[in-house]
């Protein structure tokens, strides 16, 4: 698939999705506060950084309305409001293409998916938010700085996984807590491709099933590490204390035929329709 043709099918599904996108985020963010309070005091001012905010920052703006002293960071120049200096910076770093992406979806798709997100959670939308250019390999923080360290679906495009948790490790507090999401390589998702993105609602007839484990005809352009949930187990547990490991759907279980399974030795009919799951994880303390 051509960037052209990725780019267009990109902005149908955020067009026609961005409400339902976005109340769907806030249910997500809702369950997540709901997990969180089994180990950290919620209505106290916590510290709280979010990995890979990405361009419309959903749960840095949830946590900023709720009351915490969040920050997300990101490798794009990423915010919640216009602006020029923003828009310049943007297009110097990653060229005029991605600048007219972003302005795209922000002044078609953004607002209706905003509404949505905040009249689920219940709260207004803040004003600003705190957002800053950095890697998750190589934050700029001290260490034992956050109660609690979040990321959602970002892990996998992170190249050097055991550097970011292990910087993840550093930067939380002796009693904080981190809630990392990921999307392991084999799930349905895996790829990324947009056709993808919500199966129980749409599954694309030109883009196949599991395309990125079978060929890759149809790539997308942007870099995932393959990590499976093992890979994910191995390096989580070596490095931080994990508490607990969630799984999450199960999606397109009724995809997962006897050929595709012939097709896909390598890989299980578990792997193949566990579409995430999430780390719940401490501080490893020397």
């Amino acid at each position: 698939m051509s960037k052209l043709s990725h780019c267009w099918r990109e902005f149908v599904t955020m067009g026609l999705g961005a409400g339902r996108n976005g109340q769907r985020e806030g249910k997500l963010l809702l369950h997540a506060r709901r997990r969180l309070s089994e180990y950290l005091d919620l209505d106290s001012r916590l510290r709280v950084l979010d990995i890979g905010c990405g361009q419309r920052c959903p749960a840095v703006s949830a946590f900023t309305a709720w009351g915490w002293d969040a920050t997300g960071i990101d490798i794009s120049h990423v915010g919640v409001k216009p602006g020029v200096s923003r828009y310049v910076r943007l297009a110097r770093a990653e060229g005029w293409k991605r600048l007219a992406r972003s302005l795209i979806r922000e002044l078609f798709f953004d607002r209706p998916f905003r509404r949505e997100l905040f009249r689920a959670l219940g709260v207004k939308m803040p004003k600003q938010v705190d957002v800053r250019l950095m890697s998750a390999t190589n934050m700029e923080f001290a260490d034992n700085t956050f109660d609690l360290v979040y990321s959602m679906a970002v892990f996998e495009h992170i190249d050097d996984v055991p550097a970011a948790v292990r910087a993840v490790n550093r930067v939380l507090k002796p009693e904080g807590i981190g809630f990392i999401g990921l999307s392991p390589w084999p799930s349905l998702i895996g790829g990324h491709h947009p056709a993808w993105q919500n199966p129980d609602e749409y599954q694309p007839k030109d883009v196949p099933p599991w395309d990125h484990l079978r060929g890759h005809h149809f790539p997308v352009p942007f870099y995932c590490n393959k990590y499976r949930e093992r890979d994910y187990r191995r390096v989580f547990e070596q490095y931080t204390r994990v508490l607990e490991w969630i799984d999450g759907p199960r999606v397109g279980e009724s995809l997962v035929t006897d050929e595709i399974l012939a097709g896909l030795p390598d890989y299980t009919a578990d792997e193949l329709a566990k579409w995430s799951v999430t780390a719940i994880i401490g501080k490893k303390l020397e």
